[in-house]
């Protein structure tokens, strides 16, 4: 930047989004657009050129400028130029800022006045900020909207100019004056220039002004709709189509089954197949919303003729469109269930004809076909079995593309109706097998696809055929002997008798493999895949049995060894018939802290998982309310050895769960049914007092029920455990930072620390596919570690040595940066351990890390001080004895020799 060659200074320019990219941070991008300022004020327009594409590259870091009034003072200096050119570029890098000086007056001054510039160039560029700052101010976008009435009435403004004028309307939805000038000038426009380009362009910012507003909507669709009806212009049909299909999308509940009738009705009467696509689109989008309920459709509505009309149409696109609509209209059961066995069939028919040797352009259209059945298959899965046969036998025929998103099609309907699966082809598996056993051949996609439907396909069956070893890292290979571990495991519970009679011996098994699992699990990781949430969850299985263990095992002691005659005699005596059953008691008290522990487990390890899908973070809920059940069930059973009847409070969870079973997702229902079951077998217990002796072993059996019950109906393993679809990480920067030595950070004690941390939250390839992180929570807590003694040796015990602070950020274009004021008073060394936590948009808190500690030395002037003053004298006088010790062996020296 500060050569002399106009090509060296271009060149350093354009390097700056990189550079932003690699270092977000905003120490470093407030002093390159400071600089950046200063040779745009110095340069040619070449290089303003250059800058202004530098700032529009760069807008999602442009809110680290700290220094915002410098920056706009060195760049606004060149809108007094007497160069139009340099003025327009001017406003246009402006206009690029709107998002720092959205409020700065000069500069609003400016970008109108400049709409009033005989220089077409500038008023262009004046145009394009203006826009840019009625987007981000209230009260730019207030002042500008009659100035731009003006130029569009005006007989002097250009038709070209109009027309670039005519969307900055869309963003006068700040205030509903504002709005309600900006919709009565988009009408003055619609009736004063009846032109297709005018009409378009008004139509199309009328939409977005509604959208963005939510007002006059309903006024707005009829807008629409009457021009579908009265313009005979194709370009405008379709753009009304468009626009309608954006309202659906936002407002679907304001429809009305009127409004979905003109629109079938244009379906079926327009000539042009593209207008046709569009209109069935709209309603595609209204019926696939579940807003569909609220309307009033009877049988003979002619939505359902646009189904009947266009199904079988040769136009495929068409075609597809209107099965997607009547597979919609089937699963809303809006007019019946007669539609299902229509829809049904024809998914089959464009399966068959979509999926042999596709063009490019119907890819799409396959998916859609796919889509549709898997939602149908989901709603009714008697339909399953007929749509996977379908699918299996076009699986053999299909090319490469259409194959893999087949099998992606069966995994899905496997997942919801597994039974459905059991119609795959043994001549494909067969196929898979041959391919996969010759090693010479490049594993494909679609082989790795095929073989899920092969794990899916044989759940609790015996796999047939070679299974190979041989895997391409050590971490592939410790992986997947985690995942034999784990098999074995769960076949040992599976392996449990009728009568339960090896049930403590299964457990047991299961147990000693979940623990080698989770020692290979913890081999097969690396840094690029840690595999945290998979050892976490093995852990939660491995705690939930060894707590179902030491149940059962407490349970079959007191089975074998009632209570001795002492503790009855002593029971008779004291009136106490709890001091019966001490010894049961303390060993199932043992037990409820096991179960304890395992739902703090699972709870910690559900807020740990924020990437997680719904159903995987169910699958953890489904195990912590089993172990809040087990906790219910024994303090029923302790609270009843004791005082003959139950607490309402240790009930209260078995009773909220009776309602659960109904609305649970499929992975839940067989534990949530266990849990209703035992509450009602409680209920029947608990009112029977007649003998005390009577009721504790009928309790003692309710508990191995219980835990058997639950052991057999553990949930499956989440997804989540193998495959991760949304990827979101917090990286953290904190200073003051520690030495390459690691050395303390040194820090007088009668000082604070002010810690400084920044830090990007980062998105994988699918951001906010299942959550979106609204602001990021940072903890620090402060512990000593050692004191120093050495000084004074009397020093308080008592002093508060730990401090913990935290701090709520939201990221602006996913940076954030907070800082902390810690005390160290008490000389020796602390630790700060700072920790990440995110907030998801519906205000849940999960605690996604990182975490890093730094270390500091607290020390006092004075006392450091006197112990260097102590070293010095120390060193003088060790230096002194050397030199009197040396003085003497010379002084004998000299005395020998003479």
């Amino acid at each position: 930047l500060r050569s002399a060659q106009i090509g060296l200074q271009c060149e350093a320019v354009v390097k700056f989004p990189r550079l932003f990219e690699k270092y977000p941070f905003p120490i470093l991008i407030n002093s390159a657009m400071l600089k950046v300022a200063d040779v745009f004020r110095g340069g040619n327009n070449f290089i303003r050129l250059c800058i202004l594409r530098v700032a529009q590259q760069s807008e999602k870091h442009q809110d680290k400028i700290y220094s915002v009034d410098e920056f706009t003072r060195r760049i606004f200096g060149v809108i007094h130029s007497n160069d139009p050119v340099a003025r327009a570029i001017t406003l246009r890098t402006l206009g690029s800022f709107a998002s720092i000086i959205a409020e700065k007056k000069n500069v609003h001054h400016s970008i109108i006045l400049s709409m009033d510039s005989t220089d077409i160039m500038e008023v262009e560029a004046a145009i394009f900020a203006a826009e840019k700052f009625s987007e981000k101010s209230k009260m730019f976008a207030s002042n500008v909207c009659n100035k731009i009435g003006t130029m569009i009435n005006g007989l002097a403004t250009p038709t070209e100019m109009k027309l670039k004028l005519i969307p900055i309307l869309q963003h006068m939805h700040h205030n509903s004056e504002s709005m309600k000038k900006a919709i009565a000038l988009c009408h003055s426009v619609l009736n004063g220039y009846p032109g297709e380009s005018f009409v378009i362009l008004t139509l199309t910012t009328m939409t977005k002004l509604t959208v963005n507003s939510l007002l006059n909507m309903q006024d707005h669709i009829s807008l629409l709709l009457s021009y579908l009806a009265s313009d005979s212009r194709s370009k405008v049909k379709a753009v009304c189509l468009d626009d309608l299909r954006l309202l659906v999308a936002r407002t679907a509940y304001l429809w009305k089954s009127e409004n979905l009738e003109e629109i079938a009705e244009f379906a079926l009467k327009v000539q042009s197949l593209a207008l046709k696509v569009r209109a069935v689109r709209v309603l595609n989008v209204v019926c696939g919303n579940s807003a569909v309920s609220l309307l009033s459709l009877t049988r003979d509505t002619k939505v359902v003729d646009v189904c009947r009309e266009f199904c079988y149409h040769p136009n495929t696109t068409l075609a597809t469109q209107a099965m997607q609509l009547l597979t919609s209209l089937a699963i809303s059961k809006c007019l019946g269930d007669n539609l299902t066995e229509e829809a049904v069939g024809a998914i089959q028919t464009y399966l068959l004809l979509l999926v042999v040797d596709p063009p490019d352009e119907s890819i799409f259209n396959l998916k859609l076909v796919l889509k549709s059945a898997v939602n149908i298959c989901k709603n009714f899965p008697e339909v399953s079995e007929r749509i996977v046969h379908t699918l299996t036998n076009i699986l053999g025929v299909a090319e490469e593309p259409s194959q893999l998103h087949v099998c992606e099609c069966l995994a899905a309907i496997g997942s919801d109706c597994p039974n459905a699966l059991n119609a795959v082809s043994p001549q494909i598996l067969a196929s898979l097998t041959t391919t996969i056993s010759d090693s010479s051949r490049e594993i494909l996609q679609v082989q790795v696809h095929l073989c899920t439907l092969l794990f899916q396909a044989q759940h609790h069956k015996a796999m047939t055929g070679p299974i190979h070893g041989q895997v391409v890292t050590e971490h592939v290979h410790y992986w997947l002997l985690g995942l034999q571990h784990v098999c074995a495991a769960e076949k040992c519970l599976l392996r449990v008798k009728v009568d339960s009679s090896n049930l403590t011996a299964c457990v047991s098994d299961a147990v000693e493999l979940y623990m080698k699992s989770q020692a290979t699990l913890k081999a097969a990781s690396s840094p690029s895949n840690p595999l945290d949430f998979a050892c976490g969850y093995i852990q939660l299985r491995m705690r939930v049995l060894q707590a179902h263990h030491l149940l059962l095992l407490s349970c079959t002691a007191f089975g074998a060894k009632p209570p001795p005659a002492l503790s009855s005699a002593l029971a008779d005596s004291n009136g106490q018939e709890g001091t019966r059953w001490a010894q049961v008691i303390q060993q199932l008290e043992k037990c409820l802290t096991e179960y304890k522990e395992a739902s703090s487990f699972a709870f910690a390890l559900y807020r740990s998982a924020f990437d997680a899908d719904s159903v995987s973070l169910l699958n953890i809920n489904v195990i912590q309310q089993c172990c809040s059940c087990m906790k219910s069930v024994i303090s029923t059973i302790i609270s009843t050895i004791h005082t003959g009847q139950s607490n309402l409070g240790e009930r209260q969870f078995l009773s909220s769960n009776k309602d659960e079973s109904s609305c649970s997702g499929p992975p839940a229902n067989a534990t949530i049914r266990v849990m209703h079951e035992i509450s009602n077998s409680m209920d029947k217990l608990l009112p029977d007092t007649s003998s005390t002796a009577t009721i504790s072993h009928k309790l003692i059996d309710m508990l191995l029920w219980s835990v058997t019950s639950f052991v057999r109906a553990s949930p499956s393993y989440p997804r989540f455990f193998f495959q991760t679809l949304q990827n979101t990480t917090v990286k953290l920067a904190v200073s003051p930072q520690q030495s390459q030595n690691q050395e303390p950070v040194s820090l007088r004690a009668d000082t604070n620390l002010s810690l400084k941390v920044e830090g990007v939250v980062q998105r994988g390839d699918r951001p906010a596919l299942h959550r979106q992180v609204k602001s990021v929570i940072i903890s620090v807590s402060t512990a000593l570690v050692s004191r120093n003694t050495t000084v004074n040796p009397n020093v308080k015990t008592n002093e508060n040595t730990s401090v913990h602070l935290s701090q709520t950020v939201e990221p602006h274009n996913d940076y954030f940066m907070t800082s902390f004021i810690l005390p160290f008073p008490v000389l020796g060394i602390h630790t700060a351990k700072v920790d990440a936590g995110v907030v998801d948009e519906n205000g849940v808190t999960w605690n996604t890390g990182p975490s890093t500690t730094i270390t500091i030395k607290s020390y006092d002037d004075s006392i450091l001080r006197q112990q260097q003053q102590q070293q010095q004298q120390q060193l003088r006088a060790r230096v002194q004895a050397q030199q009197a010790s040396t003085s003497q062996q010379s002084h004998y020296i000299k005395t020998t020799t003479s």
